[in-house]
């Protein structure tokens, strides 16, 4: 709180108060002193004053009390004590206010009444020159003393005036600097908050500001002993004495708080606040408050600092509203440029309509932007929500009225203005829920409508005018052009990706004929082309006569093996029936879907019939969900159904070559037999390989089609043997050298058997080198390491432990406990490690009793076996 004379101990200090007194003494004898605020409160309240001679020597009464009738008046007053002295009361005023009283005395108005009170006590003569003669004192001597110390005091207060002014016109202009120099507003308001709080000698200082409802008030900056408040609090307009200012829109000085019901008691109790209004152009928009923990702590002073503070408050908030208006503008300006640009650069509809969207909502501050985009019958509405990231579609059929009906049918914009109730009523249901102010402009291009952009606020203070109609006209414009271009190129890159796929699909059939490569490869590729989320193909098995998944993607696995359709049930029987395809652009309007199938889910779906040599070979079905996407069109349909032919031309090819392989390796299975045949020893030797190196696969995690590889390359890895003169193939000793050459070349002549078929490339790879080594010591090249094909590695694992294990014709087979540590003796010289271990973990699971300790476990002992050479000569004494 400022300094203000509102008592002596403000009026005059110590010092002044002893050279009063002082003067008083030497100037006429008299005793004085100024009354305590207690006393000075019994003359007002009870009219006595107390005896000033308690300090001068001969009265015999102490601490006697005079009553005053009447009041004081201004130029004071005379009055004889009990004991009969007499007295002069001064009463300290200035303006209308009493600050105190200045007692002077004792003295007697003639010299008869002293010598009477002389006569009455003689002990007192001798003190004679200590009671003077003053005739008409108060017109006199003490008369002096009243009017220099009221002009004394005058000139303290004018002192104190000018000061405080200097003070107050000081602070304004450092705030006003301040406010020029600092561009945050937080600093700025929390600043005249602090200062606000140092010039009045508050405890806390708050400014609170009228929140978008324009019904609450809420604190923006708290400074001072109590700045942990609750951030959430509001104060109601009316309520509390912050209430009460921006309802009445004056000022309020509350002296003693509990005696006054406007206080609002909020967690800390002041005994003193003062509150004034912030103002912008003759409307209330916050309070200025100040408190303290004393009583009558703020003056008239205070609360003219504090009006002046509030109005720089004010001033702060206009260049926020200012540089806020100016930003927007600026951002308009940028959001035209963005959109212009999208429009110019950007040829992907999904790519336009995020930017858009956020942009939109943006630029115009708005609780929610919503962008329809019409082709033909069909519907696509994008919502961008302020406070949520995704931008995403809701039910399309929203646009089929209200609002953007009558925008598009119009081909106008819309403004609904705060209060046009009945354009609200309208058209509820179609903009954005607790909307405060609504826009809607069409997308034009060449007269065409293709769609709508609509903006809409919650907020109050935010009200649209025509400037922003307009803007919001023309950035609908640019989307329209940006849209209508991308439409265009979808459309052409759609046909050149049908061509491409068309083109695609007819080099597939030529370069591969793996029916499930090609089917595959047809489902991904269309499903890409159409937007689609899940797809099939589902083949007709003659023997069962129903349609079954033969390939999908997005199909859930179950499902796809376990459904199945007859001809005439459900949509992909209907198809197949008819021979006719068919698009279900919602099925939650479409029984022959939800027959079959109970999804609560709309989706649009198609199916078309693949036929060849007029023979239905199955059906091709696509879907996708509407809550993300739009329903598939007749050109979708169209470019099913050319596709659908190329697929029934794939699946015949597929089939016919798949035949042709089938009875290729049924020849090559024969002269494997042919093989074995020659001898009883080798019977079955490479349909034990065949189905161990398959184990060791699938154990290593391999393909499918590389493990079908490796069988045949199994099976097929000895048929160089029939080369070989049955001399020597058929010997039951020892070979010599030459003899073990001619062996080795097994594997050459194998490969050059079947190395002009194209499709057995990998096959001719592993019967080639079976007999390769890890160290590279192995036949016909030498190879080690990684250079030896896997199935290769895989192979010679599995034949050499066929050979050790499997009886000869000069020896019993081994166990498979010592085959199994022979495989581990030679393991990372001879054979690969990794395939061996993966082996040997096989041969543990399969047969659960060789970990029983037995050492005798062979289950091929009873088997015929072929001569040796395939291991004997390489692991023994005698290898190579």
């Amino acid at each position: 709180m400022t300094t203000d004379m509102r008592d002596l101990d403000a009026a005059f200090s110590s010092r002044e108060r002893r050279t009063v007194t002082h003067l008083i003494k030497s100037a006429l004898g008299l005793s004085s002193r100024f009354l305590s605020p207690a006393e000075a409160s019994a003359v007002i309240t009870d009219g006595e004053v107390g005896c000033g001679m308690d300090r001068t020597e001969g009265c015999t009464r102490r601490h006697c009390v005079t009553s005053l009738s009447g009041d004081v008046r201004q130029d004071g007053r005379l009055f004889v004590c009990p004991f009969g002295f007499t007295w002069f009361l001064l009463p300290i005023d200035l303006d209308t206010r009493r600050l105190g009283y200045l007692l002077t005395g004792p003295f007697f108005e003639d010299v008869r009444a002293r010598e009477k009170f002389l006569e009455e006590h003689p002990d007192l003569r001798p003190r004679r020159a200590d009671y003077p003669v003053l005739p008409q004192a108060s017109k006199g001597a003490l008369a002096l003393i009243r009017d220099w110390m009221m002009s004394r005091l005058r000139a303290t207060h004018l002192g104190q005036e000018l000061q405080k002014k200097q003070t107050l016109l000081l602070s304004l202009i450092d705030s006003t600097k301040i406010i020029h120099t600092t561009p945050n507003s937080e600093e700025l308001l929390a600043y005249l908050t602090d200062i606000s709080t140092y010039l009045t000698n508050a405890a806390n200082g708050y400014i609170l500001l009228l929140d978008e409802s324009g019904n609450q008030l809420k604190i923006v900056t708290a400074r001072g002993v109590m700045t942990d408040f609750d951030r959430e609090l509001r104060i109601a307009v009316g309520e509390g004495v912050s209430g009460w200012v921006v309802s009445h829109g004056e000022p309020l000085n509350i002296p003693d708080t509990q005696k006054d019901h406007r206080y609002l008691f909020v967690g800390y109790q002041a005994s003193s606040e003062l509150a004034v209004p912030i103002r912008r152009k003759d409307r209330v928009i916050g309070v200025l408050v100040v408190d303290a923990p004393e009583t009558n702590a703020f003056s008239s002073f205070d609360q003219q600092l504090l009006s002046s503070l509030a109005f720089q408050v004010s001033t702060v908030l206009d260049a926020v509203n200012l540089h806020e208006e100016r930003q927007r503008k600026l951002e308009q300006l940028e959001t035209l440029h963005e959109v212009a640009a999208v429009a110019s650069g950007s040829l992907d509809v999904n790519e336009v309509i995020p930017k858009v969207l956020e942009q939109a909502a943006k630029v115009f501050s708005a609780s929610g932007a919503v962008l329809l985009i019409a082709e033909g019958s069909e519907r696509s509405l994008h919502v961008k929500v302020a406070g949520q990231e995704e931008i995403r579609k809701v039910d399309a059929s929203r646009a089929d009225g209200g609002l953007f009906a009558w925008v598009m049918s119009n081909r106008k914009a819309m403004l609904i203005r705060p209060g046009d109730t009945e354009s609200m009523a309208k058209f509820q249901g179609y903009v954005v829920s607790d909307s405060h102010a609504t826009m809607c402009a069409p997308l034009l291009v060449g007269g065409e409508a293709l769609g709508a952009l609509l903006v809409a606020t919650g907020t109050t203070n935010i009200v649209y005018g025509k400037a922003d109609l307009d803007l919001l006209s023309t950035l609908a414009g640019h989307i329209a052009h940006a849209v209508n271009n991308a439409r265009l190129f979808s459309r052409s890159r759609r046909q050149v990706a049908e061509l491409t796929l068309i083109n695609a699909l007819g080099q597939t059939l030529n370069s591969s004929l793996d029916l499930e490569e090609v089917l595959t490869y047809i489902i991904h590729n269309i499903s890409e082309i159409i937007g689609a989320e899940r797809g099939s193909l589902m083949l007709w098995d003659e023997k069962q006569q129903v349609l079954k998944v033969s390939v999908s993607k997005g199909l859930d696995e179950d499902f796809a093996r376990s459904v199945t359709f007859r001809p005439g049930e459900g949509i992909a029987g209907i198809v197949a029936e008819l021979r006719q395809p068919t698009l279900i652009a919602n099925t939650r309007h479409d029984p022959r879907y939800l027959e079959r199938v109970k999804n609560e889910e709309p989706l649009t779906l198609m199916s078309a019939p693949v036929i060849n040599k007029d023979r239905v070979l199955g059906v091709l079905n696509f879907e996708r969900s509407l809550t993300s996407s739009r329903p598939f069109t007749s050109d979708d349909l169209r470019f099913l159904s050319t596709l659908s032919g190329h697929c029934g031309i794939a699946i015949e090819n597929a089939r016919l070559y798949q035949t042709l392989v089938t009875s290729y390796f049924e020849t090559i299975r024969s002269l494997a037999n042919a093989l074995e045949a020659k001898d009883a020893y080798t019977h079955g030797h490479s349909r034990r390989v065949a189905k161990d190196s398959v184990r060791i696969a699938q154990k290593l995690d391999l393909p499918s089609k590389r493990v079908e590889m490796i069988r045949h390359g199994a099976l097929l890895h000895d048929i160089g043997k029939i080369g070989i003169r049955d001399s020597i193939l058929l010997k039951p000793g020892a070979l010599t050298e030459e003899e073990i050459a001619i062996i080795r070349k097994h594997p050459l002549l194998g490969a050059n058997m079947i190395q002009s078929i194209e499709f057995l490339k990998d096959v001719t790879e592993i019967i080639r080198h079976h007999h390769e080594r890890l160290d590279g010591k192995g036949f016909p090249y030498g190879l080690a390491g990684d250079k030896i094909p896997l199935g290769a590695r895989i192979v010679c694992v599995a034949d050499a432990f066929d050979a050790m294990v499997t009886t000869r014709p000069y020896r019993k087979g081994m166990s498979y406990q010592h085959g199994i540590a022979e495989l581990a003796r030679n393991k990372g010289s001879q054979f690969d490690p990794g395939v061996v271990d993966a082996f040997v973990d096989l041969l543990y699971e399969l047969h659960p009793s060789l970990s029983e300790g037995g050492s005798d476990f062979n289950p091929r002992l009873d088997v015929a076996g072929e001569t040796g050479c395939d291991w004997i000569q390489e692991s023994g004494a005698g290898a190579a």
